[in-house]
């Protein structure tokens, strides 16, 4: 059984805008680099980290609990 919804955080970084869609979109592995307090990783299940509809699996912190 798969949960969905929305997961909104705020962070702020300090980057070139096209590098920060970069990152967004084809390089998600590097996610952890820029914001390790909430983000704990991101492995891919299903595709690869470029193709749309790929599945990846994320581990996040939200109130105070590490999530995946």
């Amino acid at each position: 059984m798969a949960l969905t919804g929305k997961l909104e955080a705020v962070v702020e970084i300090q980057s070139a805008s096209d590098k920060f869609f970069s990152v967004l979109s084809t390089e998600n592995h590097q996610v952890h680099d820029a914001s390790s307090d909430k983000v704990h990783g991101v492995e891919v299940h299903e595709g690869d980290w470029k193709t749309t509809g790929s599945v990846k699996l994320w581990k996040y912190t939200v109130e105070g609990e590490v999530g995946l």
